[in-house]
């Protein structure tokens, strides 16, 4: 280097030499040899910029090219690169400026149109992201990232699906090489409920990228969904050899395991899900855990966990300190089931009975717009309907602020197809968690969670992060009537024998747990003449449970299926059954209910957490606490006790039918009132600018 001290144009040239050939390391030393002697060299500032931004050095990079940038403000070349640069920092307000100035040199860039819809999207100029990604097409419409990113936001900010399946389906025409694209696409079909063509894309994506753990998850959850679960457990399988420590894995197994009522090393599987929790690693989605655990220290962990995990990378507005004062209190429910769906059995007539004088009720609906009786009814029963399917949790959180809804109260909770993050974004002042979810959301941002104290002992409400609305008797809404077929069923037409004692249980198979399977065949071993009639999930779940019943030393014969029936003609059926065993931790709620409308009997037993003690919560309201049990032992003598002794049972019989009429369970403007007045008293406390508090409401 003696040779070429002063002359900095050699230096150079051989520090061009050195990057030409990809020899870094030389080029760098040389830059920085050069900018030590002479601090202007300008093309040593921009070479080594280059250098330091592609070598994580990248805010020394920025220094040096905004250094050139003061020497060459005309160079389009310097600011994309500094504005690159910046996008990798973070630091997206000034990377906008500065593709913003190159885009004054080079009005024509593709290449600077996409960067700026990169940055737009970051900084949440949604929009103009979409319009920047639509300038870059319309300079080159082959410019295929575009076309995914601007597909990515028609799926995830808009919910524009249409849209968003034909820039996917335009992006594999230019390159159906890239899996990432049928991974997306797959979750958009997922969406609107097109399954088998989304397993197709699924299955097309790991063709491309066999090591795709998540996308074999993806495919695990859609193949369940179609009920085909075995090959569900292979996909998960196969994600946990590819990545053993996947997030919520262990979970989603354990959930098909259940449906499929497939027990082999379940135990193992469930140990490791709450070990995993209590040493805050993400073994399962909270709504797993209400099947395998009462205990609510673990249940709370997990939720605390959950919540953190899915909002540490969002800013939303959790303490806006918004008062309305409307004449009437704006309610607004927000729910994915205003259709054929428990939550609209329970539902409906307290939708109904609102007190117009007092409340506007408003309903935001996020779930499939499916043309049934219950959705007519639901739409009906509200002041206003929207559906916000293709709005995202943002916006939906916006518009309900711009209705300036007084009180939003969640119905799905973390259930199936919930949409929990619109109230992370803070949909109201006041914030409700209600019926969808048995248990605390975990979650600084909901206020109240509804219940009563056969759900939630005053001993038990510090493992909720909500305040709790006590009412006076059940939480569990319900309607005065219900359609039930007036056609007599009989046993003979269900496969019911005419002379035995009938056990039931209605339950979905992933509440049954193998330890609530021994207690029933417990029963039936003491019970001679006892069936157990169950409901029928899959061919395969009949046959795992068959198996197990048979294991037990039982005939075969002894375990019914009943095939899925519309509600009313269930309903008429039901009343066929003798006695009702409820599952435990995660109880019977809307056909426990349905049960005891028919008068039919429960036997439940009452654990620590919310779904737990649903059946204790019903039974209270119709004086049937010689029903419940502490335990597995009294739940199987009992069990045992009225399927044996028919005068002890001829009495809960006629009690529950007796109890049935003077009971306020479908009794729904009991509830309301009551649930009215917590209402009133949460937005007075809001009004006066006081702290939640829990709320008693009296008889």
């Amino acid at each position: 280097m003696k040779k070429y001290l002063q002359d900095p144009n050699a230096l150079f040239q051989q520090a061009l030499e050195y990057q030409k050939i990809n020899d870094i390391l030389n080029a760098k030393k040389l830059c920085e040899y050069i900018l030590n002697l002479y601090p202007d060299h300008h093309g040593a500032k921009v070479v080594l910029g280059n250098i330091y931004i592609n070598n994580d050095s990248i805010e020394s990079g920025i220094d040096l090219i905004k250094s050139a940038l003061k020497e060459e403000k005309n160079n389009y070349y310097l600011y994309s690169l500094c504005g690159v640069a910046l996008m990798k920092i973070g630091n997206y307000k000034d990377a906008e400026i500065n593709f913003l100035e190159a885009l004054k040199l080079n009005k024509n860039s593709p290449d600077m149109y996409f960067n700026l819809g990169l940055v737009k999207r970051a900084l949440n100029k949604i929009d103009e992201s979409i319009s920047c990604y639509n300038k870059c097409l319309e300079l080159d419409k082959f410019y295929i990232n575009a076309l995914f990113n601007r597909g990515n936001i028609y799926l995830d900010e808009f919910k524009d699906f249409k849209n968003a399946i034909n820039d996917y389906e335009a992006f594999i025409k230019l390159n159906p090489d890239y899996p990432f694209v049928y991974v997306n696409l797959a979750n958009t079909l997922n969406l609107l409920g097109q399954y088998k063509e989304a397993i197709l894309n699924y299955e097309k994506a790991l063709s491309l990228k066999p090591d795709y753990a998540e996308v074999y998850v993806d495919l695990g959850n859609t193949l369940s969904l179609q009920g085909r679960y075995q090959e569900a457990i292979l996909n998960y399988e196969k994600a946990l050899s590819i990545k053993p420590d996947l997030d919520y894995i262990h979970g989603w197994i354990a959930n098909t395991k259940l449906n499929t009522s497939n027990w082999l090393e379940f135990k193992k599987i469930e140990k490791d899900i709450i070990a995993g929790i209590l040493n805050r690693k993400k073994t399962t989605v909270p709504f797993i855990l209400s099947a395998l655990t009462d205990n609510l220290k673990i249940q709370k962990k997990l939720t605390e966990l959950f919540v953190e995990e899915q909002t540490k990378k969002i800013n939303g507005p959790l303490n806006l300190l918004m008062k309305y004062n409307h004449k009437k209190i704006k309610i607004g429910y927000f729910s994915a089931d205003f259709h054929d769906h428990a939550t609209m059995h329970l539902m409906a007539e307290f939708f109904e009975l609102h007190d117009r004088k007092k409340f506007e009720i408003i309903a935001f609906s996020f779930g499939k717009n499916v043309r049934d009786h219950w959705r007519t009814r639901g739409e009906n029963a509200f002041d206003h309907f929207y559906d916000v399917r293709h709005m995202n949790d943002e916006e939906v959180a916006k518009l309900s602020r711009s209705l300036e809804i007084d009180i939003a109260v969640d119905l799905k909770g973390y259930t199936h197809e919930n949409r929990f993050l619109i109230f992370f974004y803070r949909a109201a002042p006041i914030q409700i968690n209600y019926l969808g979810y048995p248990g605390t959301l975990g979650a600084k941002y909901m206020d109240y969670i509804i219940a009563d104290k056969n759900i939630i002992p005053l001993e038990l409400k510090s493992f909720y992060n909500e305040k709790i609305i006590y009412v006076p008797e059940s939480y569990q809404p319900n309607c005065s009537e219900s359609d039930i077929d007036t056609n007599n069923i009989t046993r003979r037409e269900c496969g019911l024998p005419e002379d035995c004692f009938v056990y039931c249980s209605f339950n979905n198979p992933n509440k049954i747990t193998p330890e609530t399977f021994i207690s029933w065949t417990n029963i039936l071993k003491k019970v001679n003449k006892s069936v157990l009639w169950i409901l029928s999930n899959s061919e395969e779940t009949n046959k795992n449970l068959l198996k197990e019943f048979t294991k037990q030393g039982l005939d075969s014969k002894r375990i019914i299926f009943a095939p899925k029936l519309s509600r009313p003609k269930h309903l008429a059926r039901l009343r066929l059954a003798d006695l009702f065993l409820d599952t435990f931790p995660y109880n019977a709620h809307t056909t426990a209910s349905d049960a005891l409308r028919v008068g039919l009997p429960i036997l439940t037993m009452v654990g620590e957490s919310f779904a737990s003690r649903v059946g204790l919560s019903l039974l209270k309201q119709f004086k049937l606490l010689e029903l419940t049990s502490e335990n597995r032992q009294d739940f199987e003598k009992k069990g045992i006790q009225l399927g044996t002794d028919s005068n002890i049972y001829k009495i809960i019989r006629n009690k529950v039918e007796t109890n049935l009429k003077s009971s306020n369970l479908f009794n729904p403007s009991v509830l309301i009132s009551h649930i009215e007045l917590a209402y009133e008293k949460a937005h007075e406390k809001h009004l006066k600018g006081e702290a939640a508090e829990d709320i008693f409401i009296s008889d």
